[in-house]
């Protein structure tokens, strides 16, 4: 009787620390949402890329480098490494997409499944590119890059606030 005993404590036990973490990976989840949320309508935020996928290539894993596009209110400013195909480059171009725009068009979506789509156009740069970036409630985002010199990329990474 005391064994039976025993273990219906340690089940009981167990039914109760299972049912607390699911409360709070639930909890988690909401937090990250409404950190997402708020990150988007600020305007104000920074992806941070961690993997890059040309067109035709392979996935390609960034090293410790920070590769980031940073969203300031009016400004957006691109400092991420390119792989693919160039149609025709400026001379002294480092190869990578970097630039700073102030003139741009910027419009966010909320996604059916949750989540948001911001897009970007940029304006009277050298090379302007039109910038998709999906966004999920768990603070994870996916970018595309279209250039007009040059093939789309996709990057993932996620979003968080300026200071990382």
């Amino acid at each position: 009787m005391k064994i039976i005993s025993c273990l219906l404590v340690l089940v009981m036990t167990l039914v109760t620390m299972s049912s607390g973490l699911a409360q709070s990976k639930a909890e988690k989840k909401a937090a990250e949402a409404v950190a997402a949320k708020a990150f988007v309508e600020s305007k104000d935020f920074v992806f941070y890329a961690e993997s890059a996928s040309p067109m035709k290539a392979r996935t390609i894993y960034l090293n410790t480098a920070t590769y980031t596009l940073t969203i300031a209110g009016d400004s957006v400013v691109a400092d991420l490494p390119y792989y693919g195909r160039v149609y025709s480059s400026s001379y002294g171009s480092d190869g990578g997409i970097k630039f700073t725009s102030t003139n741009h068009d910027y419009s966010v979506t909320e996604r059916k499944k949750g989540g948001w789509e911001i897009s970007i156009n940029t304006k009277n740069l050298q090379e302007n590119f039109k910038i998709f970036l999906t966004v999920f409630s768990n603070g994870r985002a996916s970018l595309n890059v279209v250039g007009t010199n040059r093939q789309s990329i996709q990057y993932s990474g996620n979003i968080s606030s300026k200071k990382k």
